[in-house]
């Protein structure tokens, strides 16, 4: 039963399929009349109408969209639902159409559906509602369900269809021109047409085309057969008349077209087709930012700019442009040299980025798809390089010492600098050798101050170097690199020595004269003070010209104090460069200082204060305290007078040592350099023209040195000393002859005759080297030893001086003024105060010559004879108490300038025996070696000699007086003590074996010792004479000694250094060398050089114990 019901179903569904082919050959009929009859109604209009585009479009799209609606209702959707798609009509609306097609089925299709239904609500009655379907079914199985539709019957709606068809197929055949033309025009409705007129529009515009924002002029003729009168252009609901113009052209200007204009031209009531002017966009920038980066040295902020093209950046700026844009599809920016094109990043943006290092004039031009370099501007770049540092120094040198330097300077830079260096140069003949020191800067400061400090000294220049130096200050330029800009160049040139000689000597000169100005002046100052005083004793008060006079005196004093103190800087500078250029010999040296130390006390602190209480007081002081004044001045002036002459003897004796010590230098080492030469002449290969200038330029140095000879002589006349130089001035002319023999020879290409005169020459010098060195050791022991004696008898008088000045303090206490015994004491003190001129006398005159003597040891024996004065007129006038009071001032000082000339005498002792031992250890490097025995052997040989000389003269009855005894006899004792002590200081070194293998020192030592008592008791017998041969002969045993010790302690060394390990040859060089260096040491001259006294000693103490 099942299967009947589906059958069923499947008939009803062969009836919907056919149904839905009905509807659609029905709709497909009505479609095609109405689409007929639209497009006849349509064609037809445009046709006869020439509709405008726009209308054309409106009834093609109208037609099109109409058209297609009653297909879609029509045609499509009957089609889709034949295909089961969509909604389609149910069974029920099928079982009804067919009930009311077949009177037999009426109902019963319907019901049959519907108890199908109730079938599946009420499963109770399934059965029965099953029965009755079946039989229904069965009722309606003769009934064919498709033959209820007939397709003919559509037939009937051709009716619809016939007329508009017939009716296009008409004027297709009969007007095809309707069709064709007017279907064109509504297909091409974008296109005008124009009605046939019996004229034509012509237009002259090659194109209708115009750049947006640009004018357009139009421009037609007409022609035909009939020309209208008028002419009108319609466009934008306006209409404008054309007037005709040159050959009857009509034209009309369109202004500043931003869009397409349409127009139509309108004459004698015909219009023509729509004309378009094409409007082209025209490419534009709306708008654009630049950005500028700048390098990351500068320390700048990043700036944005808007619509700024014309910028100043600085070098090495990236710049980038951001173009905002309209209606551009490329833009080009054209710089001098090159072009480049803009990155697009969107539709409407582009963007370059480039560096800049040079000034720049650009254009930006702007394209698109229809105008190539439509538009362009151009802008100006100004790239600001960054600007080389700037640098200003000023050099500034210590007025206390010209090697003092300091620079003050400004360096600067538009943007940051980076460092600064001082960079110099020392030119030292062929070797040069650049050197930096860098000066901290701050680098965040683009203008900066700075000082630099430079100590020359430290440079360790030597004379005739030069140096150039100068600043360099670097800037932070992080593109193109650092530059730098150097100061001016500045040299600083070393004298050379010839010129530093010439200059000390200059100077020794003016600080003579001015010392002897200064004394001239002192002098008329002593004489003016005088006058003065005179002249107000015999007045009762101070007038104006004599205030007047003392304003004069004290402006003179002034003017004296100030050319002493510029007179002790010049001291002070000169002695500076000295010791700064030469290798000043210790002893001298030490007597520069001691002079120096004189010049800077010279004006003391009590000078300076009298001055300027005088000066104070001037206006209100009364007679008695003017005097007083005076009194004190003229004190002052006559101590300042003799300190001046002192100095300027000194200095003499100074100036005199130290060219005499120079010219011994320089004449060992003229004597190396004519050795040197000889040897090289000895060559066989050697240049005689080559030998022959050497030899002209130390012919030329040996000229020089006989004018500092002369100079020598010179200054010992203004002395009081009188060296005998006449044995070194033999020597010089054999030397002088020696080496024009050899130029001469070298002249004739005799090198070999040349060699031998060079070398005598050389021997001739070492000679003179020694004489000259001989003659300053006896001149300055002699010199010493009168020193000493003078000295001796000054501390005698001294003691003499305080004892009786002791004695007489007490019998004027105890003596009455009334009594006569009271004149007596009065006179004694006018003896003692005569004595004391004496002794001032003497001291002054052996300050001339002792550096060791303090200038406030001359000052105080002036306060001794002032106190003097001050206590005889204090006992004429009755005044004891006063008296005494001086007189204890005056015994007091008597005391302490004892003790002071002791110590002075302890000094001169010491020096004197270190000179002994050490003067002739450098100043005779001729002498054969041996140790240091020898030499003393030697000394006291020449001391023995002379006491002999002097025994056999006072035998002859030639006695000398005692003055000169004395003296000559002071001197004797001071070597024989100096010998004494150096052969002390042998023995503890060399002697202290317990051996005694020197023989027995500690007993010449004893027997020197007595001698010394003897000389000083004036007692110089034939047992003296014995005593000092005895001396004599044990020092030269003790020589032999000596010199067989080191023969022994040089085999065991060698010995030592057979068995040893070989020696590298060059350490075995450097050690022979050094035995050299040694043995040297050991050869000791008979006269050292003060300045070498104390190296050399320690110097030969460590080599020794080395050895």
């Amino acid at each position: 039963m099942k299967d009947n019901y589906n059958k069923l179903i499947h008939k009803l569904d062969q009836f919907i399929r056919k149904y839905y082919i009905n509807e659609t050959i029905k709709g497909f009929i009505f479609f095609a009349a109405f689409a007929i009859a639209l497009f006849l109604i349509v064609n037809t209009l445009e046709y006869f109408l020439y509709l405008s585009s726009a209308l054309r479009k409106v009834l093609f799209f109208g037609f099109v969209l109409s058209s297609a609606l009653v297909f879609i209702r029509f045609v499509a959707m009957p089609l889709v639902h034949f295909f089961r798609l969509g909604k389609i009509i149910s069974h029920e609306k099928a079982a009804s159409i067919i009930g009311n097609h077949f009177h037999e089925v009426k109902d019963k299709l319907l019901n049959i559906l519907q108890l199908k239904e109730q079938q599946s609500y009420n499963t109770n009655a399934g059965d029965l509602i099953e029965a009755s379907i079946d039989q229904k079914i069965f009722d309606l199985r003769p009934v064919s369900f498709v033959t209820a539709i007939n397709l003919k019957d559509n037939r009937r709606f051709l009716k619809y269809l016939l007329p508009p068809a017939m009716v296009f197929l008409f004027v297709l055949i009969a007007a095809p021109r309707v069709i064709q033309e007017g279907s064109t025009r509504l297909i091409r409705n974008n296109v005008s047409f124009e009605k046939k007129m019996p004229f034509a529009f012509i237009i002259k515009n090659e194109n209708m085309k115009v750049v947006e924002h640009e004018d357009f002029k139009l421009e037609l003729a007409i022609e035909g057969k009939v020309i209208p009168k008028e002419v009108y252009l319609k466009s934008s609901g306006h209409s404008y008349k054309l007037r005709p113009g040159k050959d009857n052209i009509y034209a009309h200007t369109f202004n500043n077209l931003q869009k397409n204009q349409s127009f139509v031209l309108s004459a004698s009531g015909f219009d023509s087709k729509e004309y378009i002017v094409e409007v082209l966009p025209k490419p534009k920038i709306v708008g654009f930012k630049t950005f500028l980066d700048y390098p990351a040295y500068l320390g700048k902020k990043d700036e944005e700019l808007t619509n700024i093209g014309d910028i100043s950046v600085p070098r090495g700026t990236r710049v980038s442009w951001r173009f905002k844009t309209s209606s551009t599809s490329r833009i080009d920016l054209e710089f001098t040299d090159t072009t480049f094109e803009a990155s697009r990043s969107n539709e409407n943006e582009f963007n370059y980025s480039s560096p800049l290092y040079q000034n720049q004039v650009y254009t930006i031009k702007v394209s698109n798809q229809y105008l190539k370099d439509a538009d362009s501007i151009s802008y100006t770049i100004n790239v600001v390089p960054d600007q080389y540092p700037s640098i200003y120094v000023d050099e500034h040198v210590d007025s206390t010492n010209k090697n003092f330097l300091y620079y003050l300077g400004e360096v600067s830079d538009d943007y940051g600098l980076k460092k600064l260096t001082f960079n110099f140069e020392i030119d030292s003949g062929e070797v040069k050798k650049m050197e930096k020191k860098e000066i901290p800067l701050q680098s965040t400061q683009n203008i900066q101050q700075f000082s630099h400090y430079w100590d020359l000294y430290s440079m360790n220049l030597k004379p005739g170097d030069r140096m150039n130096y100068y600043f360099e200050v670097w800037d932070n330029d992080g593109v193109s690199g650092s530059k730098s800009t150097k100061s001016a160049m500045m040299t600083f040139e070393m004298p050379t020595l010839d010129e530093l000689e010439d200059k000390t000597d200059q100077l020794n000169d003016e600080i003579k004269d001015e010392l002897k100005k200064a004394i001239s002046s002192s002098k008329e100052l002593k004489e003016q003070i005088k006058d003065l005083k005179d002249k107000l004793l015999d007045k009762k008060n101070i007038g104006w010209e004599d205030k007047k006079n003392l304003s004069d005196m004290v402006e003179k004093q002034k003017d004296l104090q100030k050319n002493v103190e510029k007179l002790t800087d010049k001291f002070n500078e000169n002695l500076s460069e000295q010791n700064e250029y030469k290798n000043i010999p210790e002893e001298i040296q030490k007597k520069q200082e001691q002079l120096q130390e004189l010049f800077d006390e010279v004006l003391t602190d009590e000078m300076k204060e009298l001055f300027e209480k005088m000066e104070e007081m001037m206006d209100e002081m009364m007679k008695e305290d003017v005097l007083e004044k005076m009194d004190d001045f003229e004190f002052t002036d006559e101590n300042l007078e003799k300190e001046l002459d002192r100095m300027l003897e000194l200095f003499k004796q100074l100036e005199f040592e130290q060219k005499l010590t120079e010219t011994i230098e320089k004449l060992d080492e003229l004597a190396e350099k004519q050795e040197a030469l000889s040897e090289e002449s000895q060559e066989k290969n050697a240049d005689s023209e080559a030998l022959q200038e050497k030899q002209e330029e130390l012919n030329k140095e040996f000229d020089k040195l006989t004018e500092d000879m002369k100079e020598l002589q010179e200054m010992s006349d203004e002395m009081d000393s009188d060296p005998d130089l006449s044995k070194a001035d033999e020597l010089k002319e054999e030397a002088k002859e020696s080496m024009k023999q050899a130029s001469e020879q070298l002249q004739k290409q005799k090198n070999k005759g040349a060699s031998e005169q060079q070398k005598n020459a050389s021997d001739k010098m070492k000679e003179m080297s020694d004489e000259l060195a001989s003659m300053q050791m006896q001149m300055q022991m002699d010199q010493m030893g009168e020193d000493m004696e003078a000295l001796r008898q000054l501390l005698e008088n001294l003691i003499y001086l305080s004892f009786e000045q002791e004695n007489l303090i007490d019998e004027i206490e105890k003596t009455n003024i009334n009594n006569p015994r009271y004149v007596e004491l009065i006179q004694k003190q006018f003896k003692l105060k005569d004595d004391s001129e004496m002794v001032e006398d003497s001291l002054y005159a052996l300050a001339k010559r002792v550096f060791e003597i303090k200038s406030f040891v001359t000052k105080e024996i002036a306060e001794i004879n002032k106190n003097l004065d001050k206590s005889l007129t204090y006992l004429e006038d009755r005044k004891v108490k006063q008296a005494l009071t001086n007189q204890q001032y005056v015994m007091t000082g008597y005391n302490n300038l004892a003790l002071m000339l002791s110590e002075v005498m302890d000094q001169m002792q010491q020096q004197m025996a270190q000179q002994m031992s050490g003067e002739q250890m450098c100043q005779n490097p001729s002498q054969k070696k041996g140790g240091k025995i020898p030499s003393l052997q030697q000394m006291q040989k020449q001391l023995n000699d002379q006491m002999s000389q002097m025994q056999d003269a006072m035998k002859k009855g030639d006695k000398p007086n005692g003055k000169q005894m004395s003296k000559s006899m002071a001197q004797m004792a001071a070597r024989q003590a100096a010998i004494r002590e150096k052969l002390k200081e042998i023995n503890d070194q060399e002697n202290k074996d317990g051996k005694n293998s020197l023989g027995d020192l500690d007993k010449m030592m004893d027997m020197m010792e007595q001698t010394e008592t003897d000389l000083v008791n004036k007692q110089l017998t034939n047992e003296l004479i014995k005593r000092q041969k005895e001396i004599e002969v044990r020092l030269l045993e003790a020589a032999n000694a000596e010199r067989q010790r080191e023969k022994e302690k040089k085999r065991e060394s060698k010995t030592a250094r057979e068995l040893a390990r070989e020696v590298p040859p060059g350490l075995e060089e450097y050690l022979q060398k050094r035995e050299a260096e040694i043995d040297l040491y050991r050869t000791v001259p008979p006269a050292l050089k003060p300045y070498y006294k104390s190296l050399v000693e320690k110097y030969f103490k460590n080599i020794s114990f080395s050895n």
